[in-house]
């Protein structure tokens, strides 16, 4: 987790209101571009899609945090491990469509990796709205080393209308990994009979979001479609 601050000249403030513009606005499951450039130890520019936005409680207006997978061998990676603070890095943002529908009658987020980072800003969201009566499904794939907000989303459970399971596939031994009460551990890759069987047991509308890699999410959208859902009801992050 990395938390950026934005700022402003101060003497760009003319007047009290003024100190609104130090707010960054963005909406949950928007994301944000950052570019490293060789001055800071890159062999050229890069830049890094999708770098999610999370919720973080109580963060001041002028911050916004971003979830990131270090690789061993990543151009970016190295640019985030070589980052101090105090260091000036370049963002453009946010950016993302997507608008929460609280009337949806039922919601399921199929996430993979650091894919989760949207849809825990999104799921907070619509917890706390009141006036949210959605049924919202969490399906989450990863590795048993990279399962994140695996405590936030058990303590989002007090919700009656918020489940979730996770899907973990390189568990070598299961006496190591310990389930937490009435959390469901899947120690298998998600597959179309379990999504077939959720779609089955579902009544009303629906819509399925769908947040990872690019072959993540082109499978995944393809086994939905062979469960007869429209691609008009699948959004991809």
């Amino acid at each position: 987790m990395y938390t950026f601050q934005y700022v402003k000249r101060l003497r760009q403030v003319q007047k009290p209101e003024d100190y609104e513009s130090f707010a960054i606005i963005y909406e949950p499951g928007q994301h944000f571009l950052l570019k490293a450039t060789r001055a800071q130890n890159l062999p050229g520019s890069e830049t890094r899609p999708r770098l999610y936005a999370s919720h973080i409680e109580n963060q001041p207006k002028n911050q916004f945090t971003v979830l990131v997978k270090l690789y061993e061998h990543g151009k970016m990676s190295l640019f985030f491990r070589r980052l101090r603070l105090g260091v000036k890095t370049l963002w453009r943002g946010p950016y993302g469509d997507y608008k929460i529908n609280a009337e949806e009658k039922n919601l399921l987020f199929i996430a993979q990796g650091t894919g989760i980072a949207p849809f825990y800003s999104i799921l907070c969201n619509m917890l706390q709205n009141e006036e949210c009566y959605t049924f919202l499904t969490l399906f989450f794939c990863c590795n048993s080393d990279n399962l994140l907000f695996r405590n936030e989303f058990y303590d989002l459970t007090r919700y009656w209308n918020f489940k979730y399971e996770i899907f973990v596939s390189n568990i070598l031994e299961l006496s190591d990994f310990k389930v937490k009460y009435n959390e469901k551990i899947n120690f298998f890759r998600l597959n179309i009979d379990v999504i077939r069987q959720y779609i089955n047991g579902q009544k009303g509308n629906m819509k399925i979001l769908i947040c990872g890699g690019d072959s993540f999410s082109k499978n995944i959208s393809i086994l939905l479609m062979d469960c007869n859902i429209s691609s008009d009801d699948i959004v991809i992050f």
